[in-house]
Protein backbone atom coordinates (compact mmCIF):
# COMPACT_ATOMS: atom_id res chain seq x y z
CA UNK A 1 0.00 0.00 0.00
CA UNK A 2 2.78 2.31 0.90
CA UNK A 3 4.48 1.86 -2.22
CA UNK A 4 1.47 2.32 -4.41
CA UNK A 5 1.19 5.65 -2.24
CA UNK A 6 4.77 6.63 -2.69
CA UNK A 7 4.61 5.66 -6.73
CA UNK A 8 1.14 7.98 -7.27
CA UNK A 9 3.03 10.87 -5.33
CA UNK A 10 5.93 10.51 -7.62
CA UNK A 11 3.76 10.75 -10.72
CA UNK A 12 1.58 13.47 -9.67
CA UNK A 13 4.89 14.82 -8.68
CA UNK A 14 6.62 14.12 -11.81
CA UNK A 15 3.23 15.19 -13.55
CA UNK A 16 2.98 18.69 -11.77
CA UNK A 17 7.12 19.66 -12.53
CA UNK A 18 6.55 18.91 -16.11
CA UNK A 19 3.73 20.92 -16.55
CA UNK A 20 5.32 23.69 -14.38
CA UNK A 21 8.31 23.33 -17.10
CA UNK A 22 6.11 23.69 -20.01
CA UNK A 23 4.16 26.56 -18.90
CA UNK A 24 7.56 28.35 -17.96
CA UNK A 25 8.97 27.71 -21.63
CA UNK A 26 5.88 28.86 -23.04
CA UNK A 27 5.79 32.12 -21.11
CA UNK A 28 9.38 32.83 -22.35
CA UNK A 29 8.72 30.90 -25.95
CA UNK A 30 5.22 33.46 -26.27
CA UNK A 31 6.91 36.53 -24.61
CA UNK A 32 4.79 36.65 -21.38
CA UNK A 33 6.12 37.07 -17.67
CA UNK A 34 7.11 34.24 -15.81
CA UNK A 35 5.44 36.00 -12.34
CA UNK A 36 2.14 36.93 -13.67
CA UNK A 37 -0.76 34.90 -12.04
CA UNK A 38 -3.80 36.26 -13.86
CA UNK A 39 -6.79 34.62 -15.39
CA UNK A 40 -6.25 36.19 -19.04
CA UNK A 41 -9.25 34.71 -19.96
CA UNK A 42 -11.70 36.84 -17.95
CA UNK A 43 -9.59 39.79 -18.43
CA UNK A 44 -9.97 39.64 -22.06
CA UNK A 45 -13.56 39.03 -21.34
CA UNK A 46 -14.36 41.47 -18.95
CA UNK A 47 -13.10 44.97 -19.99
CA UNK A 48 -12.64 46.13 -16.38
CA UNK A 49 -10.90 43.49 -15.59
CA UNK A 50 -8.32 44.02 -18.42
CA UNK A 51 -5.37 42.86 -19.49
CA UNK A 52 -4.42 46.67 -18.58
CA UNK A 53 -5.64 47.37 -14.93
CA UNK A 54 -8.44 49.59 -15.49
CA UNK A 55 -11.23 51.45 -13.24
CA UNK A 56 -15.10 52.58 -13.72
CA UNK A 57 -15.34 55.93 -15.08
CA UNK A 58 -19.32 57.12 -14.94
CA UNK A 59 -18.75 59.04 -18.22
CA UNK A 60 -16.87 57.15 -19.83
CA UNK A 61 -17.22 53.77 -18.80
CA UNK A 62 -13.19 52.67 -17.82
CA UNK A 63 -10.08 54.49 -18.20
CA UNK A 64 -6.23 53.34 -17.38
CA UNK A 65 -5.90 52.83 -13.18
CA UNK A 66 -5.03 55.73 -11.85
CA UNK A 67 -1.69 55.03 -10.03
CA UNK A 68 -0.80 51.88 -12.16
CA UNK A 69 2.96 51.38 -12.32
CA UNK A 70 5.17 48.61 -13.01
CA UNK A 71 5.70 45.74 -15.78
CA UNK A 72 2.88 43.13 -13.90
CA UNK A 73 0.71 43.07 -16.74
CA UNK A 74 -0.08 40.54 -19.56
CA UNK A 75 2.36 41.95 -22.12
CA UNK A 76 5.23 42.37 -18.96
CA UNK A 77 5.89 45.92 -20.18
CA UNK A 78 5.95 48.72 -17.64
CA UNK A 79 3.12 50.70 -17.47
CA UNK A 80 2.56 54.04 -15.45
CA UNK A 81 -0.43 54.89 -14.95
CA UNK A 82 -0.47 59.11 -13.89
CA UNK A 83 -3.58 61.44 -13.10
CA UNK A 84 -6.68 61.31 -14.89
CA UNK A 85 -5.70 58.00 -16.55
CA UNK A 86 -2.68 59.22 -18.64
CA UNK A 87 -0.20 56.98 -19.46
CA UNK A 88 3.80 58.23 -18.90
CA UNK A 89 6.00 58.49 -21.84
CA UNK A 90 8.92 56.58 -20.51
CA UNK A 91 11.41 59.64 -19.63
CA UNK A 92 11.47 62.55 -17.83
CA UNK A 93 11.87 65.97 -20.46
CA UNK A 94 12.29 69.78 -20.62
CA UNK A 95 9.06 70.36 -22.52
CA UNK A 96 6.67 72.01 -20.04
CA UNK A 97 6.92 75.86 -21.56
CA UNK A 98 6.15 74.90 -25.49
CA UNK A 99 2.81 74.40 -26.26
CA UNK A 100 1.12 70.71 -25.29
CA UNK A 101 -0.60 67.93 -27.40
CA UNK A 102 -3.34 66.03 -26.24
CA UNK A 103 -3.47 62.60 -27.98
CA UNK A 104 -6.30 60.27 -27.39
CA UNK A 105 -7.24 57.02 -29.24
CA UNK A 106 -8.03 53.42 -28.59
CA UNK A 107 -5.44 50.81 -27.86
CA UNK A 108 -3.01 51.89 -30.66
CA UNK A 109 -2.66 54.99 -28.72
CA UNK A 110 -2.47 54.10 -25.21
CA UNK A 111 0.34 51.46 -26.48
CA UNK A 112 -1.01 47.95 -25.86
CA UNK A 113 2.27 45.58 -26.49
CA UNK A 114 4.67 48.13 -25.82
CA UNK A 115 6.22 50.10 -22.74
CA UNK A 116 5.47 53.79 -21.84
CA UNK A 117 8.61 55.05 -24.01
CA UNK A 118 7.50 52.86 -26.77
CA UNK A 119 4.27 54.76 -27.45
CA UNK A 120 3.64 56.64 -30.86
CA UNK A 121 2.39 60.02 -28.00
CA UNK A 122 5.95 58.77 -26.90
CA UNK A 123 7.78 59.32 -29.88
CA UNK A 124 6.14 62.35 -30.81
CA UNK A 125 6.75 64.15 -27.71
CA UNK A 126 10.56 62.89 -28.02
CA UNK A 127 10.80 64.47 -32.15
CA UNK A 128 8.48 67.62 -31.26
CA UNK A 129 10.00 68.76 -28.32
CA UNK A 130 6.65 69.31 -26.71
CA UNK A 131 4.49 67.60 -23.88
CA UNK A 132 2.32 65.22 -25.25
CA UNK A 133 -0.07 63.68 -23.03
CA UNK A 134 -1.22 60.01 -23.48
CA UNK A 135 -4.72 59.56 -22.99
CA UNK A 136 -5.62 57.00 -25.10
CA UNK A 137 -7.76 53.79 -23.70
CA UNK A 138 -7.69 50.40 -25.01
CA UNK A 139 -11.26 49.46 -26.36
CA UNK A 140 -12.50 52.82 -26.39
CA UNK A 141 -15.00 53.56 -29.22
CA UNK A 142 -15.05 56.73 -31.15
CA UNK A 143 -17.89 58.33 -29.38
CA UNK A 144 -15.68 57.12 -25.97
CA UNK A 145 -12.41 58.98 -27.65
CA UNK A 146 -14.17 62.49 -27.87
CA UNK A 147 -15.88 62.67 -24.66
CA UNK A 148 -12.48 61.91 -23.19
CA UNK A 149 -10.99 64.73 -25.10
CA UNK A 150 -13.70 66.75 -24.72
CA UNK A 151 -13.06 66.01 -20.48
CA UNK A 152 -9.61 66.88 -20.46
CA UNK A 153 -9.19 69.31 -23.08
CA UNK A 154 -10.43 72.21 -20.46
CA UNK A 155 -8.03 70.09 -17.66
CA UNK A 156 -4.55 70.30 -19.91
CA UNK A 157 -5.08 73.09 -22.06
CA UNK A 158 -3.50 71.67 -24.81
CA UNK A 159 -2.89 73.79 -28.60
CA UNK A 160 -2.95 70.54 -30.18
CA UNK A 161 -5.27 67.86 -29.95
CA UNK A 162 -4.69 64.76 -31.95
CA UNK A 163 -7.67 62.35 -32.37
CA UNK A 164 -6.67 58.58 -33.39
CA UNK A 165 -8.99 55.87 -34.38
CA UNK A 166 -9.19 52.51 -35.99
CA UNK A 167 -12.56 51.39 -38.65
CA UNK A 168 -13.83 49.29 -35.58
CA UNK A 169 -13.31 51.66 -33.20
CA UNK A 170 -16.70 53.60 -35.48
CA UNK A 171 -18.80 50.10 -35.17
CA UNK A 172 -17.62 50.39 -31.36
CA UNK A 173 -20.55 53.35 -31.78
CA UNK A 174 -23.37 51.02 -31.88
CA UNK A 175 -23.33 49.25 -28.34
CA UNK A 176 -24.07 50.29 -25.12
CA UNK A 177 -21.83 47.07 -23.84
CA UNK A 178 -18.58 46.42 -24.88
CA UNK A 179 -15.87 43.92 -24.22
CA UNK A 180 -18.24 43.03 -21.07
CA UNK A 181 -18.13 47.18 -19.74
CA UNK A 182 -21.10 49.61 -20.05
CA UNK A 183 -20.42 52.43 -22.26
CA UNK A 184 -21.70 56.03 -23.21
CA UNK A 185 -23.37 55.80 -26.74
CA UNK A 186 -25.24 58.35 -29.36
CA UNK A 187 -27.84 57.94 -31.26
CA UNK A 188 -28.69 59.83 -34.75
CA UNK A 189 -31.79 61.73 -34.65
CA UNK A 190 -33.19 64.18 -36.64
CA UNK A 191 -29.90 64.50 -38.41
CA UNK A 192 -27.85 65.30 -35.51
CA UNK A 193 -26.70 62.93 -32.53
CA UNK A 194 -27.98 62.91 -28.63
CA UNK A 195 -26.19 61.19 -25.87
CA UNK A 196 -28.81 59.10 -25.25
CA UNK A 197 -26.85 56.85 -22.03
CA UNK A 198 -23.84 57.06 -19.79
CA UNK A 199 -22.69 53.95 -18.04
CA UNK A 200 -23.20 55.81 -14.36
CA UNK A 201 -21.66 53.78 -11.60
CA UNK A 202 -20.35 50.71 -12.00
CA UNK A 203 -18.46 47.82 -10.57
CA UNK A 204 -14.85 46.88 -11.37
CA UNK A 205 -15.74 43.77 -9.79
CA UNK A 206 -18.73 43.06 -12.14
CA UNK A 207 -17.99 39.27 -13.61
CA UNK A 208 -19.16 37.36 -16.66
CA UNK A 209 -19.44 33.63 -16.51
CA UNK A 210 -16.28 31.83 -18.00
CA UNK A 211 -17.10 28.50 -17.07
CA UNK A 212 -14.75 26.00 -15.06
CA UNK A 213 -12.36 25.03 -17.81
CA UNK A 214 -11.59 28.44 -18.25
CA UNK A 215 -11.97 29.24 -15.15
CA UNK A 216 -8.96 27.28 -14.26
CA UNK A 217 -7.19 27.06 -17.91
CA UNK A 218 -7.18 30.85 -18.31
CA UNK A 219 -4.36 30.78 -15.41
CA UNK A 220 -2.59 29.17 -17.93
CA UNK A 221 -0.43 31.13 -20.44
CA UNK A 222 0.73 28.08 -22.28
CA UNK A 223 -2.74 27.20 -23.06
CA UNK A 224 -3.83 31.04 -23.85
CA UNK A 225 -0.81 30.56 -26.42
CA UNK A 226 -2.01 27.72 -27.71
CA UNK A 227 -5.67 28.65 -28.03
CA UNK A 228 -4.42 31.85 -29.92
CA UNK A 229 -1.95 30.41 -32.05
CA UNK A 230 -4.81 27.68 -33.12
CA UNK A 231 -6.88 31.01 -33.89
CA UNK A 232 -9.38 29.20 -30.87
CA UNK A 233 -9.92 32.73 -30.02
CA UNK A 234 -13.91 32.88 -30.30
CA UNK A 235 -13.83 29.88 -28.45
CA UNK A 236 -11.24 30.83 -25.86
CA UNK A 237 -12.24 34.51 -25.38
CA UNK A 238 -14.95 35.95 -26.97
CA UNK A 239 -17.71 33.25 -26.25
CA UNK A 240 -18.40 34.68 -22.88
CA UNK A 241 -17.38 38.27 -23.52
CA UNK A 242 -21.07 40.43 -23.05
CA UNK A 243 -22.04 43.30 -25.58
CA UNK A 244 -24.94 44.92 -25.77
CA UNK A 245 -25.95 46.33 -29.45
CA UNK A 246 -28.53 49.30 -29.75
CA UNK A 247 -28.09 51.06 -33.09
CA UNK A 248 -26.41 49.99 -36.63
CA UNK A 249 -25.80 53.59 -36.78
CA UNK A 250 -22.05 53.37 -36.98
CA UNK A 251 -21.02 55.81 -39.89
CA UNK A 252 -24.21 58.56 -38.72
CA UNK A 253 -23.19 58.61 -35.46
CA UNK A 254 -19.48 59.21 -36.68
CA UNK A 255 -19.75 61.77 -38.63
CA UNK A 256 -22.38 63.65 -36.03
CA UNK A 257 -19.21 62.92 -33.91
CA UNK A 258 -16.72 64.57 -35.81
CA UNK A 259 -19.52 68.04 -36.46
CA UNK A 260 -19.68 67.88 -32.54
CA UNK A 261 -15.37 67.64 -32.33
CA UNK A 262 -15.20 70.87 -34.83
CA UNK A 263 -17.54 73.07 -32.88
CA UNK A 264 -15.59 72.01 -29.60
CA UNK A 265 -12.56 72.62 -31.20
CA UNK A 266 -13.45 76.11 -32.82
CA UNK A 267 -14.97 77.26 -29.34
CA UNK A 268 -11.88 76.46 -28.20
CA UNK A 269 -9.33 77.71 -30.83
CA UNK A 270 -8.27 74.41 -30.66
CA UNK A 271 -5.96 72.66 -33.91
CA UNK A 272 -7.41 68.85 -34.38
CA UNK A 273 -5.71 66.23 -36.35
CA UNK A 274 -7.74 63.25 -37.00
CA UNK A 275 -5.21 60.07 -37.05
CA UNK A 276 -6.55 56.91 -39.00
CA UNK A 277 -4.58 54.31 -37.79
CA UNK A 278 -4.68 50.75 -39.04
CA UNK A 279 -3.59 46.81 -38.08
CA UNK A 280 -1.64 45.04 -40.29
CA UNK A 281 -4.28 42.84 -41.54
CA UNK A 282 -6.43 46.26 -42.81
CA UNK A 283 -3.38 47.54 -44.47
CA UNK A 284 -3.03 44.73 -46.79
CA UNK A 285 -6.64 44.68 -47.44
CA UNK A 286 -8.77 47.43 -49.40
CA UNK A 287 -9.13 50.52 -48.17
CA UNK A 288 -11.69 50.96 -45.41
CA UNK A 289 -15.04 52.32 -45.95
CA UNK A 290 -16.18 53.25 -42.58
CA UNK A 291 -12.29 54.99 -42.32
CA UNK A 292 -12.96 56.36 -45.54
CA UNK A 293 -16.52 57.98 -44.78
CA UNK A 294 -15.43 59.37 -41.34
CA UNK A 295 -12.26 61.17 -42.39
CA UNK A 296 -14.58 63.04 -45.37
CA UNK A 297 -16.82 63.55 -42.75
CA UNK A 298 -13.56 65.02 -40.66
CA UNK A 299 -12.96 67.14 -43.45
CA UNK A 300 -16.34 68.49 -44.25
CA UNK A 301 -16.76 69.93 -40.84
CA UNK A 302 -13.00 71.60 -41.25
CA UNK A 303 -10.56 69.37 -39.59
CA UNK A 304 -7.74 68.34 -40.78
CA UNK A 305 -6.69 64.53 -41.16
CA UNK A 306 -4.42 62.37 -41.55
CA UNK A 307 -5.10 58.72 -43.06
CA UNK A 308 -2.12 56.47 -42.37
CA UNK A 309 -3.35 53.63 -45.23
CA UNK A 310 -1.15 54.88 -48.23
CA UNK A 311 1.91 55.35 -46.59
CA UNK A 312 1.33 51.93 -44.71
CA UNK A 313 0.16 50.23 -47.61
CA UNK A 314 3.31 51.85 -50.02
CA UNK A 315 5.54 50.08 -46.96
CA UNK A 316 3.75 47.03 -47.31
CA UNK A 317 4.74 47.14 -51.10
CA UNK A 318 7.71 47.69 -51.02
CA UNK A 319 9.51 46.44 -48.36
CA UNK A 320 7.65 43.91 -46.81
CA UNK A 321 10.42 43.23 -43.81
CA UNK A 322 10.29 46.59 -42.20
CA UNK A 323 6.48 46.75 -42.52
CA UNK A 324 6.03 43.65 -40.75
CA UNK A 325 8.35 44.77 -37.91
CA UNK A 326 5.86 47.34 -37.61
CA UNK A 327 3.29 44.72 -36.40
CA UNK A 328 2.56 42.10 -33.33
CA UNK A 329 -1.15 42.45 -33.12
CA UNK A 330 -0.60 46.19 -32.29
CA UNK A 331 2.12 48.62 -33.64
CA UNK A 332 5.72 47.95 -32.29
CA UNK A 333 8.26 50.36 -30.80
CA UNK A 334 8.91 50.79 -34.76
CA UNK A 335 5.81 50.82 -35.58
CA UNK A 336 4.79 53.45 -33.08
CA UNK A 337 7.84 55.63 -34.04
CA UNK A 338 7.25 55.53 -37.68
CA UNK A 339 3.53 57.19 -36.92
CA UNK A 340 5.44 59.95 -35.17
CA UNK A 341 7.77 60.63 -37.58
CA UNK A 342 4.96 60.43 -40.39
CA UNK A 343 2.84 62.90 -37.96
CA UNK A 344 5.65 65.39 -37.30
CA UNK A 345 5.52 65.79 -41.02
CA UNK A 346 2.42 66.28 -41.43
CA UNK A 347 2.77 68.87 -38.51
CA UNK A 348 5.43 70.80 -40.30
CA UNK A 349 3.61 70.90 -43.65
CA UNK A 350 0.33 72.57 -41.98
CA UNK A 351 2.27 74.66 -39.98
CA UNK A 352 1.78 73.00 -36.99
CA UNK A 353 5.11 72.58 -35.14
CA UNK A 354 5.50 75.61 -32.95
Amino acid sequence: MKSALLSLGLALASTFATVLTLEGGARLWFGKPLFYFENVVEQRVNGLRGVHPAQPDPRLGWIPRVGTSGSRNYWGKPHTIGEHGIRANGRDRDSAALPGILAVGDSFTFGSQVGDGETWPAHLEALSGRRVHNAGVFAYGLDQIVLRAEALVDVLDPRLLIVSFIPSDIRRTEYAVNFGAPKPWFRWVAGEIELESLPGAVSAEARTRIGVVRSVLGYSLLADGVARRLRLDHAWYLGGRRYERVHEQGDLVSCGLAQRLAQFAEARQLEVVVLAQYDAGEVRGEPSEDARGFLACAQAAGLDALDLYSPLRGLADSDPTRFASFFDGHMTDAGNRFVAETLISHLETAGSTE
